[in-house]
């Protein structure tokens, strides 16, 4: 573990009042907690690149292009974490940003609704139509399903309702950090929850709950680690063993490993969650190891 990583692992535990601010949050109306969400991208992502907007099932789809390029040579296609309860942030921009720095490519990213405000129908609804729309321009053979936390659950959720629905599948999925039980029944997470200073136990038990509106929280479309993972696109996860939500992709890898699925399997000792958003020197390692699976 770096010191920068080890210095920002140790703020992150002196906001003990997270839970709390989230439980408040909840509380407020719709309308109080649009002053909490913004759909924007940040204006220097403009300056940069051409950015395009559309409405599916009345939420916004962005289309992230590089100049002069009509023709990348992949497309990633992003979902954002936040718990299934936050919109994108400024570190998710900055990350895609990376991509269009480093690669060929285009970026699809769709701001997709949240709870408790949509059900996970709904939400998973706006993600498939978005995903239609994106192999309609690029064809399915370029995409590449990406996504952290709730997003990369989410990544995993999307290519099994795809298998089901026979739609077109995605070159690859690659899984950040992946939120793939939200019941978090995995005798192996509390006894080792305490060493993730930025992923709160009770935190994401909250979020759980609220996504899951009292619907069964092991159902397969909410926790897409018991559906069915065989007749899926090649699967990379990346999950630092001091991420709150490491045992279930340890068992993730376990299932793919006794059922013989191709699963590439990337561990990163005593990182904590989504540590691959932020300038780490394992941040780092990490992107050149995802540009690797890409390229």
């Amino acid at each position: 573990m770096s010191l920068r990583s080890d210095i920002i692992a140790f703020g992150f535990r002196l906001i003990p009042f997270r839970t709390k601010a989230i439980k408040f949050y909840l509380s407020l109306s719709s309308n109080k907690k649009s002053y909490f969400r913004s759909s924007s991208y940040p204006f220097w992502l403009k300056k940069k690149w051409k950015i395009s907007e559309f409405l599916i099932e009345r939420h916004q789809l962005f289309l992230i292009e590089q100049k002069n390029n009509n023709t990348p040579k992949h497309v990633i296609f992003y979902l954002h974490g936040g718990g299934y309860i936050f919109k994108a942030t400024g570190h998710h921009w900055r990350f895609v940003n990376r991509f269009l720095r480093k690669l060929s490519c285009s970026i699809v990213f769709p701001d997709y609704p949240i709870s408790p405000d949509y059900s996970q129908d709904e939400i998973l609804k706006m993600v498939v139509k978005s995903y239609k729309k994106t192999v309609e321009k690029y064809g399915n053979k370029k995409i590449i399903i990406m996504g952290d936390s709730a997003g990369g659950g989410m990544s995993l959720a999307l290519v099994q309702k795809l298998k089901k629905e026979k739609i077109a599948m995605p070159d690859q999925v690659i899984m950040l950090s992946p939120w793939l039980d939200i019941s978090m029944s995995n005798p192996r997470i509390k006894p080792m929850a305490h060493l993730d200073p930025f992923l709160d136990l009770d935190t994401v038990k909250l979020a759980a709950e609220t996504f899951a509106k009292n619907e069964n929280l092991q159902k397969a479309e909410l926790s897409p680690i018991y559906g069915s993972l065989e007749g899926l696109p090649k699967m990379s996860v990346f999950i630092g063993t001091h991420d709150v939500l490491y045992s279930d992709c340890v068992k993730l890898k376990e299932l793919c490993d006794k059922k013989g699925i191709d699963l590439s399997y990337f561990e990163y000792p005593k990182m904590i969650h989504v540590w691959m958003l932020f300038h780490f020197p394992e941040s780092k390692m990490a992107m050149k190891e995802i540009f690797s699976l890409i390229k």
